[in-house]
């Protein structure tokens, strides 16, 4: 399951356009990126809860088969959390042994066969995919393979070595039996009530790289740096489909969506330019062009 059904609201404005998993990264969204790196471990069958702007999603996504996958889609007339939303698409994985949920607003080169391996070893009831803290992101305590402590909760038990989750859980199926009906929080609610009462949660360091894009800061530093590594930026530069530069244009160390021109004596740094827009004349330097409006980055 892919958790699409956010408001990304700190990346607002570019979120008021296109769900967050639909922002372009290069000729690809950000959940097509998602879905080929789950194609790549095995996966088959992909559900992805949808809420606002959810065309912006459906049509990037279609029914899958371009990437190499089947897609089904449950939607949510208000946003259920990633307990309630797991919940609410539980019918598609009656009989699953385990299944993959991953969070539709960052990416990842996880081996995520390893995770499952991980998972199964430790007969866990689920299995966070954890990295070393970062400020600014809750502490995951974890000892000897288990976790014991996510942002404090529960209050009492043994501390462990703290790290940062990733979005990435493995999930065995009889865990949907301990979701409750309506909205609610996996990892603020659901996995401290389990960890209370005995059961195993635990916590796999993983090995790769993780980009997390949240604001529209990360989201230019990290898109470049992904693209950057897999040989996909244009000129430093990172571009979707029919975007163009003309020759007497300079273009540094920005994302363009599709369509966009920018003109001949045009200068643009450090921007982000959304679909179909047209650049001309002047220094453009950390911003975010829209067609109504130019913000600060």
């Amino acid at each position: 399951m892919v958790l699409a059904a956010g408001l990304g609201t700190r990346l607002r404005p570019l979120t008021n356009l296109v769900a967050k998993p639909a922002i372009p990264v290069g000729p690809q969204t950000l959940i097509e990126w998602i879905l080929m790196h789950l194609v790549s471990h095995g996966v088959d069958e992909v559900v992805l809860n949808l809420h606002h702007l959810p065309e912006t999603i459906r049509r990037a996504v279609r029914d899958g088969r371009h990437l190499g996958v089947r897609v089904a889609y449950t939607e949510e007339a208000t946003i259920l959390g990633t307990g309630g939303g797991l919940a609410n698409a539980a019918r598609h994985f009656a009989g699953e042994r385990d299944l993959l949920m991953v969070n539709g607003d960052s990416l990842c080169d996880f081996d995520l066969r390893a995770a499952v391996a991980f998972h199964r070893d430790k007969r866990a009831l689920a299995t966070m995919l954890l990295m070393p803290a970062r400020p600014g992101f809750s502490a995951v305590e974890v000892k000897d393979g288990l976790v014991k402590r996510i942002a404090g909760r529960p209050e009492s038990g043994a501390s462990g070595d703290a790290y940062m989750f990733t979005g990435v859980h493995v999930i065995s199926g009889r865990l949907l039996d301990h979701l409750p009906p309506g909205p609610s929080e996996i990892n603020r609610e659901i996995y401290p009530s389990l960890i209370a009462t005995g059961e195993r949660i635990a916590g796999c360091v993983a090995s790769g790289s993780w980009y997390e894009l949240g604001d529209p800061g990360s989201y230019l530093r990290n898109a470049r740096h992904f693209l950057g590594l897999r040989g996909a930026l244009t000129g430093g530069n990172v571009l979707g489909t029919g975007a163009a530069i003309e020759d007497g244009a300079r273009v540094t160390d920005s994302i363009l969506w599709d369509g966009v021109q920018v003109v001949d004596g045009a200068r643009v740094e450090r921007c982000i330019i959304t679909s179909g827009v047209r650049v001309s004349g002047g220094l453009h330097k950390d911003q975010i062009i829209m067609d109504d409006r130019v913000l600060t980055l």
